[in-house]
């Protein structure tokens, strides 16, 4: 496991940990996925990112929009052209980012 992978794992744990209680979206028996994202901000929208990424499955444009909740936390601008690692859980359908961290040459 790669060291960007274990730190956004840790991230979502922490996150698991801070809203364990509570109705945020992020609730650990509602999340029926993770998955780290690595692309490009496309477009920002006041409840979303749209990210072009690359090594799965989205189809010919490689667009995937992930949601933004009050517990999203991000080390970066939110604006087009940023490249960015996301990490990000699947609940009912949508993707929902818990980080988004700037993208770092390794």
């Amino acid at each position: 496991m790669s060291r960007r992978k274990l730190l956004a794992l840790l991230g979502a744990l922490a996150i698991g940990l801070a809203v364990g209680g509570s109705s945020a979206p992020a609730a650990v028996a509602q999340v029926e996925q993770w998955e780290t994202f690595q692309g490009w901000i496309v477009a920002v929208g006041p409840d979303h990112v749209e990210l072009s990424v690359s090594g799965f499955a989205m189809g010919g444009s490689n667009h995937l929009q992930v949601l933004l909740t009050e517990t999203t936390i991000h080390e970066t601008a939110l604006m087009s052209d940023v490249p960015v690692v996301v990490l990000a859980y699947r609940q009912q359908g949508a993707w929902y980012a818990a980080s988004i961290m700037a993208a770092r040459d390794s």
